[in-house]
């Protein structure tokens, strides 16, 4: 009898707990963020790596023209002419900074070439040179030519005229690895094929 009144009274217990347990309540709100702890000390600082290879010269500012024929201003026999080789704006030429090269080419016979202005032809008295001048717009690069001795001439040497400008700064390394600087003297010491090569100048 005891054990049955003992057993009765352990389901009664159970299922009191049971009949107890309602549904889950909503959640409460999230407690404040705590406090961010402290910062660990920073590690010993890494070997420095080798340095690089330098790059090459940067040539994306450096303007150049097509070869122009030779289209005087003035027809016939003259003691000086000129032909304009273009006009740049301000932000293709600095005249304080930057360097302008001017090439005439000889398409035939036994000077055949490229020649870099000033140019002398002593055995036809006659002079070829450029001029730049500020004008609406810009700087106009001009081809001038002129007789060494007051007399007239047709000035049929070159066949075509081009210009190349080099922003001040780009250096005038030759190829091959020597910098000589970036001055006027600089380039015109370098052949018209060196500036070719180191500037990548299309033909």
């Amino acid at each position: 009898m005891k054990k049955t009144v003992k057993y009765l009274a352990i389901v009664c217990l159970v299922l009191g707990m049971v009949s107890c347990n309602g549904d889950d309540g909503e959640m409460g709100p999230q407690g404040p963020q705590g406090e961010q702890g402290v910062q660990g000390e920073q590690g010993p600082q890494g070997e420095q790596g080798e340095q690089g290879e330098q790059g090459e010269t940067g040539t994306a500012n450096v303007v150049y023209s097509a070869w122009l024929p030779v289209d005087y201003l003035l027809d016939g026999a003259q003691a000086s002419n000129l032909m304009g080789l273009g006009v740049l704006n301000t932000s293709e030429f600095n005249s304080d900074t930057d360097v302008a090269l001017v090439y005439g080419r000889r398409d035939s016979g036994d000077n055949a070439g490229v020649y870099l202005l000033p140019f002398t032809l002593h055995s036809q008295n006659e002079y070829y040179y450029f001029t730049i001048v500020g004008v609406t717009g810009g700087t106009s690069i001009r081809v001038r030519v002129s007789t060494t001795d007051g007399g007239t001439n047709v000035f049929g040497f070159f066949d075509a005229y081009r210009y190349v400008v080099i922003p001040g700064g780009v250096s005038a390394g030759r190829p091959g690895g020597e910098d000589v600087g970036s001055s006027r003297n600089d380039y015109e010491e370098m052949s018209y094929e060196q500036i070719v090569q180191l500037f990548g100048i299309t033909e």
